[in-house]
């Protein structure tokens, strides 16, 4: 909490204490009213004129808007994917199998719920690999975005599945 309060303070200080740079056409800024011929005072400010700085934006490939829809795609097969494969484990009874493993190892309940989160991890990382593959080996590859090669695809994904043990292993002992 402490530290929580003096992060908070410092960066009020901080916000307090940084110069207020207000462009053209900012609230605080006071204008007269346009007053066009005739007398009366015009209610709208005038348009500001368009930058001249812009940058051009040019029209997508086809190639990327390939690319975009093949990512809509796998995003709904994630989706579906990430809410039916804890599903499938709950309705087979896998999780209680793995709810019983974890018990006679850990006894206690601390150690009962980090084996069932690594049990878990191990279960879901194998079922997701042939997906997680085609996601960010094979599509990354195929549009040119990649030049990685496949052992060092394996090595990332065990450094990530060994962080994600590691976390999920130690979250319930911090509590």
């Amino acid at each position: 909490m402490l530290l929580a309060a003096v992060v908070l303070g410092a960066t009020l200080t901080a916000q307090a204490a940084a110069p207020v740079i207000q462009g053209p056409g900012s609230d605080s800024e006071r204008r007269e009213p346009l007053i066009v011929p005739g007398g009366s005072k015009d209610p709208q400010p005038p348009a500001t004129e368009p930058l001249a700085d812009r940058v051009a934006v040019p029209e997508p490939t086809p190639q990327a808007l390939a690319y975009r829809r093949s990512g809509n795609l796998l995003w709904v097969i994630d989706t579906v994917w990430a809410l039916l494969v804890p599903a499938v484990l709950l309705w087979t009874g896998a999780s209680a199998r793995m709810r019983d493993w974890a018990r006679a190892i850990g006894r206690k309940w601390f150690f009962v719920v980090g084996l069932y989160f690594v049990f878990f991890v191990l279960v879901t990382t194998v079922i997701d690999l042939p997906l997680v593959y085609y996601e960010t080996y094979v599509r990354q590859h195929a549009y040119g975005l990649s030049n990685q090669t496949v052992s060092k695809w394996v090595t990332d994904q065990a450094a990530n599945l060994g962080v994600v043990l590691v976390i999920c292993s130690r979250f319930p002992l911090s509590s």
